[in-house]
């Protein structure tokens, strides 16, 4: 029974190792194609009321992050992506604010 249970267990985890190399490979290759055809992944990504009140207070962008990650489900690399993008829009359309001035 021991040894029928070892088994299983080599079989699932080999099963679980296989389908997380397979994940791994799929997202390598959207993420080449993504560059490839100069698409930004986080452009699909919409930050709330929430992150982006967060987001203007530099002393709160860290948990602009955790709040945007929390929400979305995103990692960290494309939560902060996506933070830092909507922060270097706001500055620029203050800068061109003030250019226009």
């Amino acid at each position: 029974m021991e040894s029928l249970t070892f088994f299983l267990g080599v079989i699932i985890f080999a099963t679980l190792y296989q389908m997380q190399r397979r994940q791994a490979g799929a997202e390598r290759k959207l993420n080449s194609l993504l560059r490839h055809f100069n698409i930004d992944a986080a452009l699909g990504l919409v930050l709330s009321d929430k992150v982006k009140k967060l987001a203007r207070d530099p002393a709160q962008k860290a948990k602009a992050i955790k709040v945007h990650q929390s929400e979305t489900g995103t990692e960290l690399a494309e939560a902060t992506e996506a933070v830092e993008a909507y922060i270097n829009s706001c500055l620029t359309s203050v800068a061109g604010n003030e250019f226009r001035r």
